[in-house]
């Protein structure tokens, strides 16, 4: 999917409807397409080198290691899990596997919390113990 920049030079609201004059950089955009909009903090550093230890603890610690090969495919899994989307093009159904990439740090935030109330949940997982561990020697 091709990526642009742009610039917000107005916004207003008008019958009901947010709507927004963008400039956009490089590309001149046809009438009428739509556009994926995102905007806010992306997620840190910080986050994401939590979010490989959780998935280290689990995979390790937590024997989910009999379910999955690699820690890649644990988090290609959870991906699909939680971060699809089901499309339907032209009569079928497509479903689109997000990226963790993308998220902001709340939308990430929000992934985690997700994971892990699946693994108390469906697992029976006490991740407790990672968080403990997480406040106590690591947390700044």
């Amino acid at each position: 999917m091709p990526t642009c920049k742009a610039k917000v030079l107005n916004s207003w609201v008008e019958n009901g409807k947010f709507l927004s004059k963008i400039q956009v950089n490089r590309k001149l955009l046809p009438k009428g397409i739509f556009v994926e909009l995102k905007f806010g903090a992306k997620r840190s550093s910080m986050q994401n080198a939590f979010y490989w230890e959780y998935l280290t603890f689990l995979w390790e610690d937590c024997e989910l290691k009999n379910e999955y090969l690699t820690i890649e495919e644990l988090h290609e899994t959870l991906k699909a899990t939680f971060l699809s989307e089901r499309i339907i093009h032209k009569g079928q159904e497509l479903i689109k596997v997000g990226s963790t990439t993308v998220l902001n740090k709340g939308e990430f935030s929000e992934y985690i919390d997700k994971i892990d109330k699946a693994m108390i949940t469906f697992h029976n997982i006490n991740t407790a113990p990672f968080f403990e561990t997480y406040e106590r020697d690591y947390k700044i």
